[in-house]
């Protein structure tokens, strides 16, 4: 190795990390009200996310069995969120559909599994 790349890898291993500030401003809007709705969106997917996987877990159903129908009825709020969840809730839940719907009590329900191939 020459003696450049050893001084530029002594170099970037003593590089600092970005603060916390330096990172918050790349951050196009970081408003109170932004960060509020990424909460609740957040909130609300491991809300999902949580029962799913217990469901799933019940029924002895294995991760790379497909679930075909996920039934969601919330309140309007939680309800809304799920368009700005759903495919990532998708894709970490191996979920073909959403049926989502508002109205009381909460209830998220599993409502069927991929035959095995």
């Amino acid at each position: 190795m020459n003696a450049l790349v050893a001084a530029g890898r002594a170099r970037s291993a003593w590089a600092s990390w970005p603060s916390s500030a330096d990172l918050l401003s790349l951050l196009t809007d970081n408003s109170e009200g932004t960060r509020g709705s990424d909460e609740a969106a957040y909130q609300w997917a491991t809300d999902v996310l949580f029962e799913v996987r217990k469901q799933r877990s019940e029924a002895k159903q294995p991760l790379k069995v497909p679930i075909t129908r996920v039934t969601v009825k919330a309140e309007v709020g939680a309800a809304s969120l799920m368009p700005i969840v759903e495919a990532d809730l998708r894709a970490a839940l191996r979920v073909q559909e959403f049926d989502t719907s508002v109205g009381e009590p909460r209830e998220i329900v599993v409502a069927g599994y991929a035959p095995p191939v």
